[in-house]
């Protein structure tokens, strides 16, 4: 029964348990790796869901396998998942080449998936190539844009204002040359026409007498 078990499981990527739930044939993502340039291949592996799923198809396959009728076909099914419910600590029950039922350390039924040898999941080498002159779809926020609009968006430069430092210093070489030519002004008016401060000349006192 585990042989049939795993062939309909991996047929249909899915395998119902009646009174367990039933195996799904799950797969992880594959990964990249950009500092190695390399792309991990997408890894398999089997999951116990406590989904339900109908038996029919699964019976259907038990029956032409077996050359019995559906209904043996279900006995066969139901002993077998019996067989699961009733495992003690310690014990398993393997599928081949897919993995085991165990009780874990809660106590719980549970399904650990075999690990699949990388020989059969292959690294391929993914470098990176930029397009530079093609436009890609992509989203910015709740925008959707694409690369051109991007690259024109951050490479667009605004017209840069003209500096006015030159008017600046005209106007404070224009003070200068006033203030100079103020005092330049100031010190000839003064050289020739002398001090313009009135003098007061003092009366002097005499220091003789004179006799009749």
């Amino acid at each position: 029964m585990q042989q049939l078990i795993t062939n309909f499981l991996l047929q249909h990527l899915y395998c119902p348990l009646p009174t367990i739930g039933s195996l799904q044939l799950q797969q992880l993502a594959a990964k990249s790796i950009l500092g190695e340039q390399t792309i991990l291949a997408p890894k398999p592996y089997v999951e116990l869901v406590s989904t339900n799923t109908a038996t029919e198809a699964l019976l259907s396959f038990i029956a032409t396998e077996q050359q019995c009728s559906v209904d043996d076909a279900n006995g066969k099914l139901l002993n077998f998942c019996t067989g699961i419910k009733n495992l003690q600590k310690n014990d398993t029950i393997s599928l081949p080449h897919v993995g085991h039922f165990f009780i874990d350390a809660d106590g719980f039924l549970a399904f650990e998936s075999v690990e699949i040898p990388s020989e059969y999941l292959p690294s391929v080498v993914a470098e990176k190539v930029v397009h530079p002159h093609v436009a890609h779809n992509m989203l910015v926020g709740d925008t959707e844009t694409n690369t051109a609009a991007m690259v024109e968006f951050y490479t667009e430069t605004a017209t840069p204002k003209k500096s006015k430092w030159w008017l600046w210093a005209a106007v404070f070489f224009m003070v200068a040359v006033a203030s100079f030519a103020y005092l330049i002004m100031q010190h000839t008016i003064q050289h020739f026409g002398g001090n313009v401060k009135k003098v007061i000349p003092t009366t002097s006192q005499k220091t003789y007498t004179t006799k009749p």
